[in-house]
């Protein structure tokens, strides 16, 4: 869980993170299931799709043709 977490300030306007404390307050949060929380299960399907994206990225990096049918190994 500490490798999803976020701790920073809180910024002025930043309503959702309102819920955590006031403005100026640092606090530690993870996308919930229900929102940004510090206390709720963690959003599995939010993270799994963070996942996909940075792979699809990664993928155009290396292969930008689009041609993904060859494994590629880093080592």
């Amino acid at each position: 869980m500490e490798q999803l977490q976020v701790t920073r300030k809180i910024k002025k306007g930043e309503k959702a993170l309102l819920v955590l404390g006031n403005t100026g307050d640092v606090v530690t949060f993870y996308q919930g299931i229900r929102g940004l929380t510090n206390s709720e299960a963690y959003s599995s399907g939010y993270y799994l799709e963070l996942m996909a994206k940075k792979r699809d990225e990664l993928l155009s990096v290396v292969e930008p043709q689009g041609d993904v049918g060859k494994q590629l190994s880093l080592f």
